[in-house]
């Protein structure tokens, strides 16, 4: 919000693409910073440079804000994933977080953490996989696994509440380095996702939480928000996914050929 300065709001014609376009005259040089909100939800901010031979820039803030996905397996066989899946206390519960990747190209280097918070009674065990699925330079969807030297596994000295995070200090620079070499006068075409699977136990104080409220795994995404003009430590965070597991009580009773409850009875 500046002073004296009012966003103007105008559509485009293209029905299909339902975006809207913000004008907003009237200012000065320097550089300022663009918040985006979905009502009070923070979704992510950008800075724009305003200069004598910059007047006018044009910001598409939807392309450059990831947002993250949370998954939950329901099915091994079928190998999918939901937002919902009832589990037993003491299975093993994998979890899928999908995050984006969006256009780095004015990146000299981009920062990418996947933040997880889950529920005291999913117990984590350890990171199946991490994978780059992308579009490479020849138009092919690719899905590949990345080394462990191209990420962290952050369990420790954590922020309160969190479980563990994935750290890619560059992911422009992987990105690259699996798209391809690219030919003179073309570009590299950032479109793709980061998968991160994972396995987690369902602990026994899941008993005290049955019932439709669930017990719930967040994922959120923490990533470059300022171009490489500006500053590449500037971060930024997406909106939360999240995936949800049912658990539920069952009452068993012992009783007799005739339907009579047995009393002092055990079982094993």
């Amino acid at each position: 919000e500046l002073d004296g300065v009012q966003p103007v709001e105008t559509y485009k014609t293209d029905k299909k693409s339902k975006k809207a376009e913000y004008s907003i005259p009237g200012l000065s040089n320097g550089c300022f910073m663009l918040v985006e909100k979905d009502g009070e939800q923070f979704i992510g901010h950008q800075y724009i440079q305003i200069t004598n031979e910059n007047k006018n820039v044009t910001v598409d803030m939807r392309s450059n804000t990831p947002s993250i996905k949370q998954f939950v397996l329901e099915d091994e066989k079928k190998e999918l994933y939901q937002s919902i899946s009832d589990q037993q206390i003491g299975n093993t519960v994998t979890f899928r977080a999908v995050g984006d990747i969006v256009d780095m190209s004015d990146y000299s280097t981009y920062k990418y953490t996947i933040h997880d918070s889950m529920d005291t009674s999913l117990t984590f065990q350890q990171i199946n996989s991490v994978k780059l699925r992308f579009v490479d330079k020849d138009g092919k969807i690719k899905e590949e696994t990345l080394d462990s030297d191209e990420y962290e596994v952050i369990t420790e000295e954590l922020p309160n509440g969190e479980t563990f995070q994935i750290r890619i200090s560059d992911l422009k620079s992987i990105y690259t380095s699996h798209y391809g070499e690219v030919q003179e006068g073309q570009k590299v075409v950032y479109d793709g996702s980061v998968i991160v699977t994972y396995t987690t136990e369902l602990n026994e104080s899941a008993l005290f939480k049955t019932g439709q409220e669930g017990i719930n795994n967040t994922a959120q995404l923490e990533y470059s928000n300022a171009p490489s003009t500006l500053n590449d430590s500037e971060t930024g965070y997406s909106a939360e996914g999240k995936a949800t597991v049912l658990t539920y009580a069952l009452k068993v009773e012992n009783k007799d050929a005739d339907k009579k409850k047995l009393k002092n009875t055990k079982f094993r």
